[in-house]
């Protein structure tokens, strides 16, 4: 029940984005200042322009995070891979039967691990296989996978089978497979046409977002937000909580149990 509270206590840390632009680098500098609540203080996010009151002295019941302003920077290959995803997201069925790089493609593989003579390793008489799919996207010359992987892929047919030799790069998410030769068993499942990034797109998939620089900003200004309440979530330390509030919680859970053990017959 204490967690309840802990993300209360977080939610009201309400923090405002002030400024967000390119300085060049390829990395977005932003700085961010965090506000704490006082009783009756009205604060508004500049993001999403929404007016908050507080309910609580926070000083009362949390300490946060000892600064009042951070700056943050936004790789700019981040900023491309998000939106390279959300391409990908919205690539739409071709019928096409091979596919070209800048294609989206839907695979189905199996990644088999290779021994120091370049053949598969087995163990207990079966091959070792360490990933597999049966349905994974792919966009192709996006960088979102091993480009290994993605220029082995360009100029397969769809129902054809390659085998695709890769080394897994040093960033590979298992830590004792990295730098390790393997290779990817790939079939071409399906083709997909990628939409054109443009003004155009953003208007059709967003309601409230019109040009391909607002997208940006607004993906800029999340990745700063997760960043901040990651900061603030691991720099604040909860030193009470709101008496009837807790009480209110507790005879509300308390009351949920009753109900689920009568409901269930359990005594």
């Amino acid at each position: 029940m204490k967690r309840i509270f802990v993300f209360l206590m977080l939610a009201v840390c309400i923090f405002a984005v002030v400024s967000c632009g390119d300085e060049g680098g390829g990395t977005t500098s932003s700085t961010v200042i965090f506000t704490p609540g006082t009783n009756g203080e009205e604060v508004v996010d500049n993001h999403t322009f929404e007016s908050f009151r507080y309910q609580y002295v926070m000083s009362e019941y949390v300490t946060l995070p000892g600064y009042s302003t951070h700056s943050s920077e936004v790789e700019l290959d981040r900023v491309m891979r998000a939106i390279d995803t959300m391409l990908m997201e919205n690539a739409v069925s071709s019928d096409r039967l091979f596919c070209m790089m800048s294609d989206v493609v839907e695979i189905a593989y199996t990644g088999y691990i290779l021994d120091e003579d370049g053949n598969v390793k087995r163990e207990n008489g079966k091959d070792v296989t360490f990933d597999s799919s049966d349905a994974y996207l792919l966009y192709l010359g996006s960088k979102l996978a091993f480009a290994e992987l993605e220029n082995g892929i360009v100029g397969m047919q769809v129902g054809e089978t390659r085998e695709i030799y890769v080394t897994l790069p040093d960033s590979y998410a298992d830590e004792a497979l990295r730098g390790q030769r393997v290779i990817y068993d790939v079939a071409l499942n399906i083709v997909y046409d990628t939409p054109v990034y443009n003004d155009a797109l953003i208007k059709k998939l967003f309601s409230d977002i019109s040009t391909t620089k607002e997208y940006e900003e607004y993906l800029k200004i999340g990745f700063v937000l997760e960043e901040l309440y990651e900061i603030i979530k691991n720099g604040t330390e909860i030193i009470n909580y709101p008496d009837a509030e807790y009480k209110q919680i507790e005879a509300e859970l308390a009351s949920s149990e009753e109900g689920i053990k009568k409901q269930y017959g359990i005594s």
